[in-house]
């Protein structure tokens, strides 16, 4: 009798938990994503770095900057090569903004607010090269 009664009790147990997991389990992860905040702020650059033939030349790129937003408003993109800003985009969720640039150093793109001039975000294009810069000229090394 006793027999009987676990193998019962381990049915209900059963029924009960899968019960549980069609019902019960798939509302809390709806709720639990229903409370997560829109997307993360993204800027993205292409390419993802300038490559110049050796250290200390200029590198010359063309550029394109995507950025996407959760809220739509009011944003402006700026450069760390000019102090102006680049563009503007109002009521706006996202934009894309291209350009040539020549740089000797890593460029920074950001992206602001303009109700709050608050920085949503920033991105670093980095400066890399083939050949590092030599520390000695070859002709010091000729003894003929």
């Amino acid at each position: 009798m006793y027999s009987n009664f676990t193998n019962k009790a381990f049915i209900l147990l059963t029924i009960l938990l899968a019960l549980f997991t069609l019902f019960v389990l798939p509302s809390v992860v709806l709720t639990t994503q229903a409370k997560q905040p829109d997307s993360l702020p993204e800027l993205k650059i292409i390419p993802t770095k300038c490559v110049s033939l050796k250290q200390g030349q200029v590198c010359y790129v063309n550029v394109t900057v995507v950025w996407q937003v959760g809220d739509a408003g009011d944003y402006c993109l700026f450069s760390s090569l000019q102090s102006n800003l680049l563009q503007c985009w109002l009521s706006s969720k996202q934009g894309t903004f291209s350009q040539e640039v020549e740089i000797t150093d890593d460029l920074i793109y950001t992206l602001t607010d303009t109700k709050n001039e608050q920085e949503i975000i920033s991105n670093r294009l980095p400066l890399a090269w083939v050949y590092k810069k030599e520390k000695f000229s070859h002709s010091s090394w000729r003894v003929f």
